[in-house]
């Protein structure tokens, strides 16, 4: 099956062109918000380089899944070997069933392409392939046959480029596009592929640096797929020096939005409203550091992961109660059926972690050299792994263009590669997705 890269809510924020990629990816990976350099050459706007080992670390979880927000395990010192089937650039994934997914690749040339399978990732079918759009961070797949594609569209000068949605009801057979508010992408998330929601910074510019104040987010709600958006008043109330974000909503009214520190990057805290975003208030996990969105199963059961252990709520996130201890890492495929993977194994439960089963063994396939990025449960014993050769990238983000025209954001030097395995016996047995070829 095919999936491949990204990763956290923690990085949890942005796009290449706007700050939304550079937050994101910092987000996920706990780390304070980058920032993107500018500079007025001849009439255009160059994007400076920058680290790309923050990028790649982007959220690369399905956006109703929010992954919980354990390191990955150390990526091994040696140089790492070639991979057949490994994808160069950079990659988010989404797998709604074991059969059926989507695929978002950002190519070295800063090419978005988008591919769908239906029959677990043995073949591939090219939906999109489009330019001058942001990195691989707003690919939600809602179901089999729904999924939305929500990124910024790069656009040389001071005023960010509109926000974009492609969304599909037919598993992309059509794409429908309309654009949206010219402001920074933060958040996104789509109940279906018409209603979502987005949260959109301003820039600011001062000196060299071009930087949202992602702090002060304004809410935006759409009924037709981003034809028509609507400010929701009530975002300008969040008024901590904390950033805010990423989007989740379980109804036209109950919602979260997550926060981290702007210059660390922890925060105990997320942000809820219970009346479509027209108020917030904060629910704090006291001890915590990072804090996911959480995911609900039905109107009322959900859970939601800390960096100090899972907490459940039945009654639509109203109360959250601690209902495991830990940071290790915990996946959930529904509200009984829980994964969590430890030194010794992985291990599973069937009645929402009271109890837990002995371990066994969890020994996905890493080459010399390669590391594991992204991991996603499609059920007890099926699963999904991005493995990425992250060892000591050096990667330059360059793009330009005339003031007011669309660019592609293109990247150069040691560019990373991703490769997708597959389980389908609960981690006995692993074999290579065959990832489509650009």
């Amino acid at each position: 099956m095919g999936l491949r890269e990204n990763l956290r809510d923690a990085l949890p924020d942005d796009q290449f062109n706007a700050e939304a990629l550079m937050a994101r990816a910092r987000r996920g990976a706990a780390q304070p918000p980058a920032r993107r350099q500018w500079a007025a050459i001849g009439g255009a706007l160059l994007l400076a380089s920058a680290a790309v080992a923050t990028l790649v670390t982007i959220r690369y979880t399905h956006t109703t899944t929010p992954a919980p927000v354990p390191a990955a395990p150390p990526a091994s010192r040696q140089p790492a070997v070639p991979l057949d089937n490994s994808f160069a650039g950079l990659l988010d994934y989404q797998f709604p069933a074991p059969e059926s997914g989507w695929v978002h690749l950002f190519t070295p040339k800063g090419t978005t392409l988008v591919y769908h399978t239906a029959d677990g990732g043995h073949r591939w079918a090219e939906q999109l392939r489009v330019d001058g759009l942001g990195g691989p961070t707003g690919l939600q797949a809602i179901d089999a046959r729904q999924a939305v594609l929500i990124v910024n569209v790069n656009i040389a000068g001071t005023t960010p480029g509109p926000v974009r949605v492609y969304s599909t009801s037919d598993a992309g057979l059509n794409w429908r596009q309309t654009d949206g508010p010219r402001a920074s992408l933060v958040g996104s998330f789509f109940s279906s592929a018409t209603e979502g929601w987005i949260t959109t910074a301003a820039p600011a510019i001062a000196g060299s640096g071009y930087t949202p104040p992602a702090s002060r987010v304004t809410l935006y709600h759409t009924s037709d797929g981003g034809a028509h958006w609507d400010a929701v008043d009530g975002t300008d109330g969040l008024t901590g020096d904390d950033n805010k974000g990423s989007l989740y909503f379980i109804d036209r009214k109950i919602g979260w939005l997550t926060s981290f520190g702007s210059h660390s990057g922890q925060s105990s805290r997320i942000y809820a409203t219970r009346d479509g975003g027209r108020s917030w208030r904060p629910q704090e996990f006291p001890g915590a550091t990072h804090v996911s969105l959480p995911r609900f199963f039905s109107p009322a059961e959900g859970v939601l992961v800390t960096d100090k252990g899972v907490y459940r709520s039945n009654d639509g996130g109203a109360t959250w109660t601690k209902a495991l201890d830990g940071s290790q890492p915990v996946y959930f495929v529904d509200a009984d059926h829980w994964l969590r993977i430890q030194v010794q194994g992985i291990e599973t439960s069937s009645d929402g972690g009271l109890t837990w089963s002995r371990p066994r063994q969890w020994q996905p396939p890493l080459p010399a050299g390669w590391s594991q990025s992204t991991l996603t449960f499609i059920s007890p014993s099926i699963a999904l792994l991005a493995i990425t050769d992250n060892t000591n990238w050096v990667v330059s983000l360059y793009g330009a263009a005339l003031v007011g025209e669309s660019y592609n954001v293109t990247m150069t030097g040691r560019v990373p590669h991703y490769a997708v395995v597959r389980t389908d016996d609960g981690g006995a047995s692993w074999e290579q997705v065959v990832l489509p070829v650009p």
